[in-house]
């Protein structure tokens, strides 16, 4: 957009915008349909530790880098529960399955 004070560029954009997020939020659908996926997905969020705790002591960079981590896994989880929270729903129950076999 090169002027935000007109109107149509404004509505422009934004119109732009919404197709680019419904886009992802189909494209999300699609790949979640996959038990390939949501297998790496879920490694790759439980490597994020989105549950643990942010605080160390007095490291305060740790403490920035385990924030940002955390905050990317929100971040992955509303994205993908919003785009099918029967998928991601479905995704947790298969990892939360494999952890009981593992744990046999």
């Amino acid at each position: 957009m090169k002027n935000t004070s007109d109107a149509g560029q404004v509505a422009k954009a934004k119109k732009m915008q919404e197709m680019a997020e419904q886009e992802q939020e189909k494209d999300l659908k699609h790949l979640l349909d996959d038990p390939a996926f949501r297998r790496v997905i879920w490694v790759w969020l439980s490597d994020l530790s989105p549950m643990s705790g942010i605080f160390c002591g007095e490291d305060t960079h740790l403490m920035a880098y385990k924030s940002g981590k955390q905050d990317f896994a929100n971040r992955m989880t509303a994205e993908l529960a919003g785009a099918s929270e029967e998928k991601y729903n479905l995704m947790r129950h298969e990892a939360a399955l494999k952890q009981e076999n593992e744990d046999e």
